[in-house]
């Protein structure tokens, strides 16, 4: 389609105040590429009132969608369901920082020394902990399946308790869907922060990075509270969501030889 892209603009900017997962095939310095290639083709889209809705099928970690979020009525789909955690969040979000606090601020007070109590009452299950987790182990992140792990077992345990912390808080009403979904953004940014990973989520060191030895802190992400439009955010086969009516489509392309398998 591109042909001739002279006269383009490749600045890398992108919006300030988002935060989202480290992610492989991430557009955040492309997004305004992007913006810019589709005036250059459809002249001047992007301000053209005639011009509504932007379907980003294959969001991935919201970058694109969350870019044209106050332009557009965005939709947005992708089979992996953090997808609509971020998009939710960013997008559709009218809670403020006050009602949170409390959330923020129980999540803070975990302590690795209760999950104990907590498995032996059923309220946790061991799923990060016995799978994802193992010991300092004089810097050796290597497990005794000789797995390497992404968490110290002590971070493990917080972030399994605050796991289910948060589904406690949904199950007895505290919280709606779009309220869950910015709490576990939080943790989801939390946990980056503190992970033994190399840029995306399937390289473990063998090794403790120096960031994983930190404590985890819960911080609410900056959200906005008033939305120009109603975004929709779905999770699934884009082929099998139904028909969705929009005026612009955006189909990311695969970027990784091994999701042609």
């Amino acid at each position: 389609m591109f042909n001739n892209l002279d006269g383009l603009d490749f600045t890398g900017n992108t919006k300030a105040g988002m935060q989202t997962i480290q992610y492989m095939g991430s557009k955040a310095k492309l997004v305004d590429f992007i913006e810019n290639a589709m005036d250059w083709y459809f002249g001047n889209v992007v301000h053209d009132t005639n011009v509504r809705t932007f379907f980003d099928a294959f969001s991935g970690s919201g970058r694109v969608a969350y870019h044209f979020h106050d332009r557009f009525k965005v939709i947005t789909n992708d089979k992996q369901t953090f997808t609509k955690v971020i998009c939710d969040a960013y997008m559709c979000n009218q809670s403020s920082p006050a009602f949170y606090k409390p959330f923020i601020d129980a999540l803070n007070s975990i302590k690795a020394s209760d999950y104990e109590s907590l498995r032996y009452e059923g309220l946790v299950d061991g799923f990060f902990v016995d799978n994802y987790s193992t010991d300092y182990n004089n810097g050796s992140a290597v497990g005794d399946d000789g797995f390497n792990k992404i968490w110290i077992t002590d971070n493990a345990k917080i972030i399994e308790i605050a796991r289910n912390l948060i589904d406690c808080w949904f199950d007895e009403g505290k919280l709606d869907d779009i309220q869950k979904n910015v709490l576990l953004l939080t943790l989801m940014l939390a946990v980056s922060k503190v992970s033994n990973i190399v840029g995306h989520q399937n390289g473990y060191l063998k090794n403790w990075s120096s960031n994983t030895k930190k404590d985890i802190v819960f911080i609410l992400p900056e959200l906005d509270t008033h939305h120009t439009f109603n975004h929709e955010n779905m999770t699934g086969d884009v082929f099998e969501n139904g028909k969705v009516s929009c005026d612009i489509a955006y189909f990311d392309p695969r970027m990784a030889r091994t999701m042609s398998k």
